[in-house]
């Protein structure tokens, strides 16, 4: 390889020191230098192929993602309005159960009611039996009574 650089040299021959100076580069100086160039071009040409195949890979995951948002995006207003439904089906319902609650309030009081009303027809029932014997008895004395006479 040829190294001729521009710039102060020396050059040593038979034990004797040459200084000199390469005000222009040489041949082999500008080969060198293009190879050099050539290496690093096809080795940058090589990382930009690599990185355009990694910009692509990426563009298709951001699409992807895109499309997986934008169905998250849909699924969440759909359970959204959902939940909405939901609630209003929950405050409906839990309207219906107090109504429902005080119905059966409503309900218990009547039924109280109507077992005292029973339970005073049953005393006075059992009142007014005892009054037919005691009136049968009354009449069947009084009936005797008469027969005897």
């Amino acid at each position: 390889m040829y190294s001729c650089t521009p710039g102060n040299k020396s050059i040593v021959v038979d034990g004797c020191v040459y200084n000199f100076t390469v005000l222009k580069p040489s041949y082999g100086y500008l080969l060198n230098a293009t190879l050099k160039l050539e290496r690093e071009n096809t080795m940058l040409k090589m990382e930009n192929s690599k990185l355009k195949a990694k910009v692509e890979e990426l563009n298709e995951t951001v699409e992807t993602l895109n499309g997986e948002l934008e169905e998250y995006r849909k699924e969440v207003k759909r359970l959204g309005e959902k939940i909405n439904e939901l609630e209003a089906e929950k405050s409906s319902l839990v309207d219906e159960v107090n109504s429902l609650k005080k119905e059966i309030e409503n309900l218990e009081m009547k039924k109280t009611t109507i077992l005292n009303e029973l339970n005073k027809m049953e005393n006075l029932s059992y009142k007014m039996r005892i009054a037919v014997i005691f009136l049968s008895a009354f009449l069947f004395g009084s009936y005797l009574a008469v027969i005897r006479r």
